[in-house]
């Protein structure tokens, strides 16, 4: 029906809003170490990204692998 249709959106939407914010506090820990700056420096920002597409990647292999 439509209403399930909507709640598994809902689903849907708070599993990305869920491992978006898991990733975004695992790479924060792992990369950020310096707060004397306003802005990330360079090797910080190049770290939060590969940390990024890993763990996104990561979450793609696992999700294939379980399907």
């Amino acid at each position: 029906s439509d209403k399930m249709s909507h709640q598994g959106t809902n689903l849907d939407m708070d599993a990305m809003a869920d491992t978006y914010y898991k990733m975004v506090d695992l790479c924060f820990r792992r990369c950020v170490t310096r707060f004397t700056e306003s802005d990330l420096v360079a090797g910080e920002h190049a770290c939060v990204e590969k940390c990024g597409v890993k763990y996104l990647e990561t979450m793609e292999f696992a999700k294939d692998k379980l399907n």
